[in-house]
């Protein structure tokens, strides 16, 4: 298994290399400009999803890195497909295709209290909206969080039952769509779980795959303003040999190296085990934070051009700051914390 493993990372970074890298810009203005290509087809024919079957979660973390160091918007996209895909193997659903979660609405899911969810299943029917759920646009099935007798539960929809409406363009990370849905009328789901300790795991993996992203992101920016410290003159010298610069580039790899290791440690424990939710968001706090300031750094060694679309930081910087707020930002992150520590 571990030479199929080497194979997947390969194989992804061969396709980052040849149909990502090249065309950038192109994603980065998603929905304006469409995909050049289903995203959600290359990532079963890249394998990944088979990998997903083993739950490795450190090999997992590693694609989804690798993705992000060329875009991170395709990282959140796959992603957001892996988490689809472990979420179906937990409920034991046999669906083909990409399955897109229904799970984050301010207005209703009251994280700092364990989770509240404004959808509600009433006589074995669902009915209502959800908004801004990822890959709406591309999705197959729904998995929709909502309440079944004042219980957490999951009510998988098909796509058919669900009306989408107009893909919304996330800023940094348009690569990973995502749309309101509406549930035309009332509908009985093909299956219905109990998801009170699957919800903490859902949101744990989703927070394990944004800061892998978010690290990967950081790390790339920081190697593009090094690389640009060591040909940019100023003052007759390179601006690498200026003390603060170099602090600047080294503080930066050192935090995140940090970070890159503490979701790394948190992937390979991570499971059902509750103790192991409690790492990951320890670990997604700590990589918010630092991931956004490396962003900023890099972009401050670039100067004036670290803020023209031409040398790339700047789209770093401000997928960093999405991939922050991914499923919620550090300050609801900390409270989440602090439930799971006194319910945990």
């Amino acid at each position: 298994m571990n030479g199929e493993k080497k194979l997947i990372i390969d194989m992804t970074e061969k396709f980052t290399k040849k149909e990502l890298l090249p065309y950038i810009s192109q994603f980065d203005m998603y929905p304006l400009i469409p995909h050049r290509f289903d995203p959600g087809e290359k990532f079963f024919e890249l394998g990944i999803n088979e990998i997903v079957k083993t739950e490795d979660f450190r090999t997992i973390v590693e694609v989804v890195m690798k993705i992000s160091e060329f875009c991170a918007g395709f990282g959140a996209f796959f992603a957001y497909i892996i988490a689809g895909e472990i979420l179906k193997m937990k409920c034991e659903m046999e669906f083909d295709g990409i399955a897109s979660i229904g799970i984050f609405e301010d207005e209703d899911l009251e994280i700092e209290r364990g989770g509240r969810f404004g959808m509600k299943i009433e006589d074995g029917k669902i009915k209502g909206t959800k908004k801004s759920v990822f890959l709406s646009p591309l999705a197959k099935i729904f998995a929709i969080f909502c309440e079944d007798s004042g219980k957490k539960a999951i009510a998988w929809i098909k796509r058919d039952e669900v009306e989408v409406k107009e893909s919304i363009g996330l800023i940094g990370i348009r690569a990973c769509p995502c749309a309101d849905i509406l549930i035309k009328n009332s509908v009985k789901p093909l299956k219905i779980v109990p998801a009170d300790e699957l919800f903490h795991y859902t949101i744990s993996l989703i927070c394990l795959f944004s800061s892998a992203c978010a690290c990967s992101t950081a790390l790339s920016a920081i190697e593009k303003a090094s690389s640009y410290a060591r040909e940019r003159y100023q003052g007759g010298n390179l601006i690498i040999e200026y003390d603060a610069i170099k602090l600047m580039i080294s503080q930066n790899r050192g935090l995140l190296e940090t970070c890159v290791g503490s979701v790394l440690k948190s992937a390979e424990k991570f499971s059902q085990d509750r103790k192991s939710w409690i790492d990951v968001i320890d670990s997604k706090i700590l990589a918010s934070e630092i991931t956004v300031n490396a962003c900023l750094d890099a972009i401050q060694i670039f100067g004036g051009y670290g803020y023209m679309r031409d040398y790339e930081v700047e789209k770093r910087f401000r997928d960093a700051v999405a991939l922050s707020h991914l499923p919620f930002d550090t300050s609801r992150a900390s409270l989440y914390l602090h439930f799971l520590h006194e319910h945990f």
